[in-house]
């Protein structure tokens, strides 16, 4: 009779859980009857002290016995390695079989109780580290009470209405397509889901050991990005076989939209993906995008990639559905005034809006120097009429001029090119055989286009970089790249920086 009892006061252990989210595991004797209030008792007391009351609760709410006894046991363990060699397709049944005795060794008798952790599984899978399941992560800061933007609207509509088809939405520099990116899930049906892919990679895009721009690393990412959110199996052995990557991605998108409420969607959301041309250029390698663009969608799947207006032909999409992004709407451009200058009046900021054009770039630049610089309303206003390029250009002029480059300007941002991002300060000086104290001074100067963390120079954008990239001779930045082979390869032995970059300038 303990069996029944045990699975009748289990099943009522998900409803007293609800309705008392927060109550202590004590309440649960005034909440259900005696001998069912014993087996959650008994859960309680095995249990200890590992989860609070609060986290004890949520584990009855996901606890369900209903299937026991479904399955024997070889059904069960034929069933456990099935699924298990769903996470290690091209390698046959031996990385089931370790993971299946892995979890088999923790119910045999003196067995250490202390379950088994994400490192164990990466270990007996043979895999070094997270890393090698999310080789490439979004680098993108958090959003903090971002402003809406129109095009993350006609993304969301675009997408809808094309899906099962690619889409490509474009802009011109500062329009805000990353943020309109990260935003489409607000504008989707509910129950949607977005799976974002950074390509830029805060400026690492083009570093040794980023390489987001090929295949397997696209792929591996996309795939457990969307087990994340879809509960689709993970992919933890890439297969070798190019062909069979990109059929996991497709198979992996076909079981990701049923698990999905009905009238939701998945978006897989490529951005700044030009910048993966970019790198598969510079490398002389192919990009993900080659195959991407071809690869069959299911129904209630879309593919959205976000690129430059001028760039969209190095997309390799033609024939895709376009979506031109709008700068911002008068009442985004007073709310962002505002964010600054709380008693904006509504002339002051259409005065900001028209002299902008709704660019949201140029409006953070200038809007940014202001708080630095405690300028007044007007003076504000008259610096807000510069756009993006025009304010790229006093910023370049005031960082070559800070750092007393004098003439050799263009070798300074070769170097800052070259380098693996982000920037050391001193490896730069080093370089260039000029004192820190300079180098650092240029950094500051080309603020805020650039950020400093700690010694180190990122690029804050894309357009800035994009800008700075314009403005240097290719070969400035492979003379660039010689002068730090010869440096890293005398400092190998002794620079870690040089040891884990000599290869790259080489």
């Amino acid at each position: 009779p303990w069996i029944p009892m045990q699975m009748e006061g289990i099943g009522a252990a998900p409803g007293w859980s609800a309705g008392w989210p927060t109550r202590a595991r004590a309440d649960s004797n005034a909440a259900v009857p005696t001998d069912q209030a014993a087996v959650i008792g008994t859960l309680a007391g095995t249990n200890g002290q590992r989860l609070k009351s609060a986290e004890f609760c949520r584990f009855l709410q996901l606890l369900d016995l209903s299937a026991t006894g479904t399955m024997d046991r070889t059904a069960l363990a034929r069933a456990v390695k099935s699924g298990a060699s769903v996470l290690t397709p091209g390698h046959g049944l031996d990385s089931a079989n370790r993971l299946f005795d892995l979890v088999r060794q923790q119910a045999l008798p003196g067995s250490s109780r202390g379950g088994v952790t994400a490192q164990d599984v990466l270990a007996t899978l043979g895999v070094a580290d997270l890393l090698d399941l999310y080789p490439a992560p979004s680098r993108l800061e958090p959003l903090q009470n971002p402003l809406p933007t129109v095009g993350a609207e006609a993304i969301a509509a675009a997408v809808t209405a094309n899906i099962g088809r690619l889409t490509v939405a474009h802009g011109d520099a500062g329009v805000g397509k990353t943020t309109a990116m990260r935003q489409i899930g607000d504008h989707l049906p509910a129950g949607s889901q977005v799976v974002l892919f950074d390509c830029y990679g805060a400026g690492e895009y083009l570093s040794a050991g980023e390489e987001r721009h090929t295949p397997r690393r696209f792929v591996t990412q996309v795939v457990n990005e969307g087990a994340q959110r879809c509960g689709t199996p993970l992919l933890v052995q890439a297969p070798a076989d190019e062909g069979d990557l990109w059929r996991r991605l497709s198979r992996t998108l076909e079981q990701a939209v049923t698990t999905l409420p009905d009238g939701a969607v998945l978006i897989l959301a490529v951005d700044a993906a030009d910048n993966s041309a970019v790198a598969a250029r510079e490398r002389d390698e192919q990009s993900f995008l080659t195959d991407l663009v071809r690869l069959p969608l299911p129904g209630r799947a879309s593919v959205v990639l976000s690129a430059r207006s001028h760039r969209v032909p190095s997309l390799g999409a033609d024939g895709a559905a376009q979506v031109p992004l709008p700068p911002f709407r008068a009442e985004t451009s007073a709310a962002h005034l505002r964010r600054y200058q709380p008693a904006a009046s509504d002339e002051e900021c259409l005065d900001f809006h028209g002299r902008s054009g709704g660019n949201p770039r140029a409006q953070n630049y200038t809007l940014e120097q202001a708080r630095t610089e405690a300028w007044d309303m007007a003076t504000l206003l008259k610096k807000s009429e510069r756009t993006p390029q025009q304010m790229f250009e006093l910023l370049l002029a005031s960082g070559l001029q800070a750092g007393d480059t004098d003439a050799g300007g263009e070798r300074w941002l070769a170097f800052l090119l070259a380098l693996a991002r982000p920037v050391s300060m001193a490896t730069l000086a080093t370089a260039l055989d000029v004192p820190i104290e300079k180098v650092t001074a240029f950094a500051k100067g080309l603020a805020p286009g650039i950020r400093l963390v700690g010694e180190r120079i990122k690029f804050r954008d894309e357009d800035f970089e994009t800008f700075v990239r314009g403005r240097v001779d290719d070969q400035a930045v492979v003379e660039a790249h010689g002068r730090l082979a010869d440096l890293f390869l005398e400092q190998r032995a002794t620079s870690a920086d040089a040891a884990a970059h000599v290869a790259t300038h080489l």
